[in-house]
């Protein structure tokens, strides 16, 4: 096992280590606190087994996805921020799952092996979230690199409409994308006057996972601005 890979196994399974030992993100638990910092971790783990495509090739294949994350933020009456590592692990990419056009790709497998040069076992640790947000009484500014899923920003209180808004209409266009085992983060400010429920945001530079030379799985970047003006009721 080379150096750069021991490094990168062994902060995965630091993080690892933390994250069993703290609240889940969203489970409803009260976070581990150090002072007013609060502390909370999740550990995301599937088998995902694909067998779809009638084509060439490994078109029925399986796979291990992970997920780790850990975060520190801090809620305070006229600020907050968040500082998040994520670090995904996949084991066992298909690597007959991509075909020649018009078929290309066959399912998520095949476009994971395809963007991470042709690699069958790969790990990370990157920057999810780091964001500093400031609170007033009508408005809050969110400046750095933060998740945004466009359509979820308020939740109705209806149920049935939550759902609906929920599943079918948040993230249509821009969101973290939850089904994938990376999911992705912006970079950039946002704008929130919260009486009018008026959103403005200025999303800059989604970020993703990449392979970098030396065999190094960081934190890239596809080079798309995002601006708007949206009313949520």
């Amino acid at each position: 096992m080379s150096g750069l890979t021991m490094r990168v196994f062994i902060c995965i399974t630091g993080l690892l280590a933390v994250c069993a030992n703290l609240p889940a993100q969203s489970d409803g638990a009260d976070p581990l606190h150090i002072g007013s910092i609060a502390v909370s971790g999740s550990v995301h783990e599937r088998y995902e087994d694909w067998d779809v495509f009638k084509a060439k090739g490994e078109n029925s294949y399986g796979y291990s996805g992970s997920l780790l994350r850990l975060m520190l933020s801090q809620n305070e009456q006229s600020y907050d921020w968040g500082f998040e590592l994520a670090a995904p692990v996949l084991l066992g990419i298909p690597n007959h799952a991509v075909q020649s056009a018009p078929l290309g790709q066959l399912g998520l497998g095949g476009n994971y092996y395809a963007a991470d040069h042709n690699d069958q076992y790969t790990a990370s640790v990157f920057v999810k979230q780091a964001f500093f947000r400031i609170k007033r009484e009508r408005s809050s500014v969110k400046l750095g690199r933060f998740e945004f899923n466009d359509g979820g920003e308020v939740t109705p209180t209806d149920e049935t409409l939550a759902i609906v808004k929920r599943d079918g209409i948040s993230q249509r266009l821009i969101g973290a994308f939850g089904f994938s085992d990376v999911q992705r983060s912006f970079d950039g400010a946002q704008y929130i006057p919260t009486l009018r429920r008026l959103e403005r945001y200025s999303l800059q530079r989604r970020t993703r996972p990449r392979r970098l030379p030396g065999g190094w799985l960081g934190m890239g970047q596809d080079s798309r601005d995002l601006c708007g003006t949206h009313e949520t009721s």
